[in-house]
């Protein structure tokens, strides 16, 4: 999984499979709003439900995609976000193996 760094306007993630991408992920990720898609088709979409006791997310999973790939990508994206807000963002965050953030993007 890589996040796009540099964008005009929000942020992006996508993940690879095999070096070539597999599934884009856009939204708002500071709102936790966000969708998946694969070769431009919707396969899943994300929204936060803001009044809970506690964290609720919303996940509906339309396409033909591996329900796992959709939760992993989820808990790796919110954890990025946790960790940017906590760290102030800028320097990266990593989740494992998975590395956001360098040179290379």
């Amino acid at each position: 999984m890589k996040k796009k760094i540099v964008k005009l306007i929000g942020e992006e993630f996508w993940l690879e499979k095999g070096g070539v991408e597999f599934m884009r992920i856009y939204g708002n990720f500071t709102e936790h709003d966000y969708k998946m898609e694969v070769n431009g088709a919707p396969v899943a979409s994300v929204h936060k439900k803001w009044v809970s006791v506690r964290d609720q997310f919303g996940v509906s999973i339309t396409g033909g995609v591996d329900h796992r790939v959709v939760i992993g990508a989820i808990i790796v994206i919110e954890h990025v976000e946790v960790t940017e807000k906590s760290s102030g963002g800028g320097s990266g965050a990593s989740f494992g193996n998975i590395k956001f953030g360098g040179p290379n993007y």
